[in-house]
């Protein structure tokens, strides 16, 4: 119990960043060139961005935006403007013709509207102790956790989650078998 206690003591401490995860589909990939990179960090209102569709065969193609804290509330204004046109616009840089640059289809998602996660990934504020890092993933009693918050090696991304929630299963696999075996 004391575990338990301590644990969602810990959780409560954690902050959890604001992001918005736009996907852009295109006529085709005007960002793309033999010399260029296919993911750019940015301080734009649209985040970081890459090709979510490199590897797709075919002319259209689709690029994934991801606004994280500040950037996330101006993202989601772009995402209201006639036609994405203010994501067009933010998206200059990259190279095409306007026409190029028009968005076919989109598909958006703003997880601290999330009511399950409340946010896109644990922030760590001052406030919050390192040492508590590791308490995270221990398990309380039955109760197993998981999720990119509890990796140290990939907090923050997908992969971290991946794996936590791999960690998780085989814990849970571990109990299944010690109940079983009394």
């Amino acid at each position: 119990l004391w575990v338990a206690a301590h644990v969602f003591g810990i959780t409560d401490a954690l902050v959890y960043g604001r992001a918005t995860k736009t996907l852009l589909q295109f006529a085709r990939p005007f960002w793309r060139r033999p010399d260029r990179p296919r993911a750019f960090g940015t301080n734009l209102d649209v985040g970081a961005v890459w090709d979510g569709s490199e590897h797709q065969r075919g002319s259209g193609a689709i690029l994934v935006s991801l606004a994280g804290g500040a950037a996330s509330t101006a993202a989601q204004q772009l995402l209201r403007t006639p036609d994405l046109e203010g994501f067009s616009q933010q998206l200059r840089w990259m190279g095409g013709t306007a026409r190029d640059r028009r968005v076919i289809a989109s598909e958006c998602f703003v997880w601290e509207d999330d009511p399950w996660s409340n946010g896109g990934y644990a922030v760590f504020t001052p406030g919050f102790d390192p040492a508590w890092r590791r308490w995270l993933a221990m398990p309380a009693g039955r109760v197993l956790f998981a999720g990119e918050h509890t990796s140290l090696e990939s907090q923050g991304y997908i992969n971290g989650a991946v794996i936590s929630g791999q960690r998780a299963a085989l814990e849970a696999m571990a109990l299944f078998r010690a109940t079983r075996a009394t």
